[in-house]
């Protein structure tokens, strides 16, 4: 007994190895919809227990059920996870064992970090200084305008020669341009974020109505061509509700909103925390627009 019981341990956790989905606890049963899409620069996969994306064919839909509707209450349970990869210097395809990928960085946090930095360095300029300088500038900018229409109507009555019109033409418009040149405005500069590779991870669960999105940690992708698609992450992830389970009652859309994020100060969550996933599947749609 003991030995039969050793032996199905051993099936089942082979089963799970060589074709299996799971993320966050979660395991998908047989999906419907297992898509792959590259590009030059990045790729992404699409992997759905039902295939409820409009005009993709799904059994729902081919039975005459509505996948337009997002609150449609005949729309069966489902988990989707969606990830999107980009890569700094092209994706390099296929992805084999012997140089598999490592990505540390979710284009979540690369986005926050970056609008983050852009606010310090909007907040660290004297944008009073700059305004000051702008209408100094305009004044002096009509008055030499002004200035240039005389001199422009003296040339043409024949009053002064070109060389005495050109000369006097730079004489009022130098001033102006290094004043241009060495103001604090004309000097002012922000650094642009940097390019990286990143990836998003997003997963939504409509048994519990939530959608939780990868906020750090590590992507491993073992293994990826035409056929097959083999990774694991294990990071942190943020996780909000879907507009559907918020509208319940107001208890549970006061549960959705009463824990502030750790991660994105300025948000508020269901609840954040760790997560992980392998995904070991062979794929039933590949996509090849490189």
């Amino acid at each position: 007994m003991k030995t039969v019981l050793i032996t199905i341990a051993f099936l089942f956790s082979f089963h799970l190895a060589i074709g299996q989905m799971v993320y966050d606890t979660k395991s998908f049963g047989n999906c419907e919809a297992i898509e792959a899409n590259v590009s030059p620069q990045k790729f992404s996969l699409y992997i759905a227990e039902k295939e409820l994306r409009e005009g993709h064919g799904g059994k729902y839909e081919l039975s005459g059920g509505d996948v337009t509707v997002a609150d449609n209450v005949n729309r069966p349970k489902n988990l989707v996870f969606l990830m999107e990869v980009s890569f700094k210097n092209g994706l390099k395809f296929p992805i084999e064992e012997k140089d598999s990928v490592y990505i540390n960085l979710s284009n979540l946090k690369k986005g926050y970090d970056d609008d983050m930095n852009m606010r310090k360095q909007i907040e660290s300029k004297d944008f009073k200084r700059i305004e000051n300088e702008k209408q100094d500038l305009e004044t002096k900018k009509k008055s030499v305008q002004d200035q240039v229409k005389e001199l422009t109507k003296k040339f043409q009555e024949g009053k002064i020669s070109p060389d005495e019109f050109g000369k006097k033409i730079k004489e009022l418009s130098d001033p102006l341009l290094k004043q241009v040149e060495n103001s604090y405005s004309g000097n002012v500069a922000f650094i642009e974020p940097e390019e990286k590779t990143t990836y998003s991870i997003d997963f939504v669960d409509t048994y519990e109505q939530i959608e939780g999105r990868a906020f750090s940690g590590i992507l491993h992708i073992k293994r990826f061509n035409k056929n097959e698609f083999v990774a694991s992450f294990k990071g942190v992830q943020m996780v909000e509700c879907l507009e559907k389970r918020a509208a319940t009652s107001r208890e549970e859309e006061k549960k959705c909103k009463e824990n502030r994020s750790n991660l994105m100060k300025e948000f508020y969550v269901l609840r954040e925390g760790d997560v992980k996933g392998n995904i070991n599947v062979k794929l039933k749609k590949f996509n090849d627009y490189r």
